[in-house]
């Protein structure tokens, strides 16, 4: 690969460059504290609910995968809006916003009084992003106290297009805080929520996403939570074609949502096995929904994106010869699909990004490893939709065992050592990562069919971390001598 690598979209203003020289490397002469520029600048909260939630393909929020790197890369192969990944409000509560100028990133850290190797004060990157992202960026929010949703938005209003809020995460660490997926057992907490963030941000649009309450139809209890997030004053709701009893293995319910579709005013966004072009086709023909949201299928090769659009004259998108809403044509629409990448030179791309974001290696291996493990994805989506062609020397336990970006960018060939001697200046916090505070386990958790769950750690519950272990990647039959 070059030692430039540009991905360009050039029907929008995103546009990432990849290099592979290493920026520069004073800690502190490189970071600002400051406020955004133009605090007080809003474009129209009506053309922002337009250009985020109308006839648009858009990344899912997914902890872990959803920092900025694949981020960037989503938009660069056409994705028109990304969520972040989830982040709770007392995490964000706790940071400061940094301007990061040699990374030309937006740095939202945390700092306290525990001391590393170096003695330096630790510091923690809990959200980051970038101005070009900003027009199509939103930022989830895990939360259930509408005073702190408000404080933690108010942090991130001016860096982001606007804030989700998560209604449907099922893992036991978000429910049990009476977060995620336990709001929709309680709506007038949940509409609460909504309405503190419209009031406290009336220029900034606030969606909400939540999964399926019933199983089937007449969709009562579905039906009346969507209502109650519409009357809150919610813009926009992405549904999770799923219920909370539901397996990610289960089909999605497409069937059920055509009804919800027509209950509301808002736009409504679908979730759930959107891998080809004829499944957006099918889910918008069923069910007149406003946009699709891909999570999963993204990271079975994030140049899907390339190969989907989405065209809903319904939705305000002009048929072909009409030129009176020109505007209205998302970059979707406007170009024809393109086809897939070859996996090898996505995640070439994706660690070069990587890089140049000086993304902890952790969260980097995670990404990479969803890629080439597939056994979370439909039969026939890993059947025929592309083959899995790696070199040999591609494989989980080769991944796993590589532990900073450039022993991983020699492993695909390319020079990633960007972030190799900053190891620990930026470090994932989330529910899944803690660098400084890791719970170990003496044996891999295993799912219901015998093997290594990727996602194992979700099961401690809330306040208890643990390391992502690469060893619940591996299958029975290729484990690593001595990981354990």
């Amino acid at each position: 690969m070059d030692s430039v690598a540009e991905c360009v979209r050039k029907d929008r203003d995103f546009v990432i460059t990849q290099e592979s020289t290493s920026p520069l490397r004073a800690c502190d002469a490189r970071l600002s504290c400051s406020a955004p520029a133009d605090p007080e600048s809003h474009p129209p909260l009506e053309a922002t609910i337009r250009r985020l939630y109308f006839n648009t393909i858009a990344l899912a929020p997914m902890v872990r995968a959803g920092t900025l790197p694949l981020r960037a890369l989503a938009l660069s192969y056409g994705c028109d809006v990304v969520y972040s990944e989830e982040i709770i409000d007392r995490k964000l509560m706790q940071c400061v916003r940094e301007e990061n100028r040699a990374l030309g990133t937006i740095d939202f850290v945390t700092t306290g009084n525990r001391k590393g190797d170096s003695g330096k004060e630790s510091r923690r990157l809990v959200f980051q992003t970038v101005p070009q992202e900003k027009p199509r960026v939103v930022f989830q929010l895990g939360t259930r106290n509408p005073e702190w949703a408000v404080e933690a938005a108010r942090l991130v209003q001016h860096d982001v297009a606007a804030i989700d809020l998560n209604m449907g995460c099922p893992k036991k660490f978000s429910i049990q805080d009476g977060m995620g997926a336990a709001l929709l057992d309680n709506p007038a907490t949940a509409a609460s929520l909504v309405k503190a963030l419209r009031q406290a941000l009336p220029h900034k649009p606030v969606s909400c996403k939540i999964r399926l309450l019933d199983a089937s139809l007449p969709m009562t209890k579905t039906l009346a939570f969507a209502r109650a997030m519409e009357e809150a004053g919610a813009c926009a709701l992405n549904v999770h074609l799923r219920t909370k009893q539901d397996k990610a293995s289960d089909p999605a319910r497409w069937e059920l949502l055509r009804p919800l579709v027509a209950a509301l005013a808002i736009p409504v966004i679908a979730n759930g096995d959107v891998y080809r072009q004829e499944d957006v086709e099918q889910l918008l023909a069923a069910s007149h929904c406003a946009g699709v949201m891909l999570a999963r299928p993204v990271l079975y090769n994030p140049s899907l994106l390339r190969t989907l659009r989405f065209v809903s004259p319904s939705c305000g998108r002009p048929v072909p010869g009409d030129k009176s809403s020109e505007d209205a044509i998302s970059s979707t629409g406007s170009s024809p699909p393109l086809p897939l990448l070859p996996l090898m030179d996505v995640i070439r791309t994706y660690l070069h990004l990587c890089s140049c974001y000086e993304s902890h290696v952790s969260n980097v291996k995670y990404v990479v490893l969803e890629m080439i493990v597939r056994r979370r994805h439909p039969e026939y989506v890993r059947r025929h939709l592309a083959p899995l062609e790696l070199p040999e020397n591609i494989n989980v336990a080769s991944v796993s065992k590589a532990k900073t970006l450039q022993a991983l960018g020699t492993l695909f060939g390319i020079e990633a050592g960007a972030s190799s001697g900053l190891e620990g200046v930026h470090l994932c916090l989330d529910s899944y990562f803690d660098a400084e505070q890791l719970e170990g386990t003496k044996s891999m958790v295993k799912g219901r069919d015998g093997e290594p769950r990727a996602n194992a750690s979700e099961e401690l519950g809330e306040g208890k971390r643990r390391k992502i272990r690469d060893v619940q990647f591996l299958r029975a039959d290729c484990e690593i001598p001595g990981m354990q």
